[in-house]
């Protein structure tokens, strides 16, 4: 699959979901970066052809990734969001 493929597949995940995000293409690399808004927190996540060393999810995609792995990367991200907005706003209640 190809990088445009697999952003394409993403974004429909997201606006499906009505998530606010924004997209960030690397200039030095091919990979693309996800930023989720979600109330008061947000989300970094990346999709990429070459791993990373950095503290960040990352999908690769190659000629093996299939439009359903890339589907359910995305829904598990959008659930990864969602929670930690709950765990904020617990935590805003105990302050």
């Amino acid at each position: 699959m190809t990088k445009n493929g697999v952003r394409d597949i993403i974004k429909q995940e997201l606006n499906k979901a009505h998530m606010d995000y924004r997209e960030i293409e690397s200039k030095e690399t091919e990979s693309v970066y996800y930023k989720l808004y979600l109330g008061n927190t947000s989300m970094l996540f990346r999709i990429s052809d070459h791993p990373t060393k950095k503290d960040v999810s990352t999908l690769r995609f190659d000629h093996k990734t299939s439009e359903d792995n890339v589907r359910r990367y995305a829904r598990n991200r959008i659930k990864d969001a969602k929670a930690r907005e709950v765990v904020a706003v617990i935590d805003s209640f105990r302050a």
